[in-house]
């Protein structure tokens, strides 16, 4: 059957438009390109009579991410490789099918945000010789960047190629054991760098993302890289936003909402935005008032303006 539109909150934050039996859920701050994806492990199968598909994940970074990166290469002139880790956001973004009752299928993309990185040093900064990751070092530098979040790691060879090795595998396969509290896959961003000899020495960057799609394998699947234009990041007013009202005073991010808050989750988050329409009428007749007001002290203003130069004239 079909429904009236309405908006609220979904079950993971994310802003949702519903109606004509059909919902779409868009995260704020979410960059809007069409980018490569990739099919992942999260929410395989469903319950009861919902259909649940694999998510699909999308990956997008700054313009100036892979720059940097090169830089410091650059400057490590000793070095054949250089690598750290990657922080960023991930937003989610969820399409489903309900009718008048139930939801009869959900489809759900995360777009993994990379917005900076943390240079751990040179080859085995942070793992020895077969792959495996000194979790105090990696906990330490994690804890430096706090409150990013941990989205990967990357290397950046001098014009080396691009695809990981048996070491990598082992390296990628120890972090996500280690950050298993993540439902979202590490990246791993292999670089491939290049200079020319002339004096103004033209870079050229090579690169490629990979996931580990199945976390029973150590096997990384390539997914795409989209290098986003420089914008304003929208997602940091919804991290920094402070509620006044009373049933959400404390809480912050969209995502901090869904979690703590009991559901019904639109019914609460509709009867704030009533409330906020309320108060915005009781504004507008308080700007009605101050609006007369000022047209008043305006005309007394002017008498006081006349009295002023016929007293001048009586004085002359």
């Amino acid at each position: 059957g079909s429904q009236g539109l309405s908006s609220g909150l979904g079950p993971r934050g994310e802003r949702q438009l519903t109606g004509a039996g059909r919902q779409v859920a868009v995260d704020p701050g979410c960059p809007r390109e069409t980018v490569g994806v990739a099919d992942t492990d999260l929410d395989r199968g469903g319950r009861g009579g919902l259909s649940r598909g694999p998510s699909m994940i999308e990956v997008t970074c700054a313009g100036t991410l892979l720059p940097a990166i090169a830089r410091e290469l650059g400057v490590a002139e000793r070095q054949t490789a250089v690598e750290g880790l990657l922080f960023g956001e991930v937003l989610r973004e969820t399409q489903a099918e309900v009718d008048d009752m139930n939801e009869l299928s959900r489809q759900e993309t995360v777009r993994i945000a990379i917005h900076t990185f943390l240079l751990t040093g040179g080859r085995l900064s942070f793992y020895d010789q077969v792959g495996h990751v000194r979790e105090d070092v990696v906990s330490a530098r994690v804890a430096e960047m706090a409150p990013r979040r941990l989205v990967g790691w990357f290397v950046a060879r001098r014009g080396c190629g691009t695809t990981p090795s048996i070491r990598t595998a082992a390296v990628h396969d120890h972090l996500t054991r280690m950050m298993k509290d993540q439902q979202v896959p590490l990246l791993f961003l292999s670089l491939s760098i290049a200079s020319s000899p002339d004096p103004a020495e033209t870079r050229t960057i090579k690169s490629k993302t990979f996931i580990q799609s199945d976390r029973s394998s150590r096997f990384l699947s390539p997914i795409r890289l989209a290098v986003a234009s420089l914008k304003i990041d929208a997602a940091a007013e919804y991290r920094s936003f402070r509620s006044t009202h009373r049933n959400l005073r404390g809480l912050g991010a969209v995502d901090e909402l869904s979690t703590t808050l009991p559901p019904p989750h639109v019914a609460v988050l509709e009867g704030v935005f009533d409330d906020h329409i309320a108060a915005l009428d009781r504004n507008i007749l308080d700007l009605k008032e101050l609006e007369s007001a000022l047209q008043r002290a305006r005309a007394e203003n002017e008498v006081l303006r006349e009295l002023s130069k016929t007293s001048m004239a009586d004085v002359r």
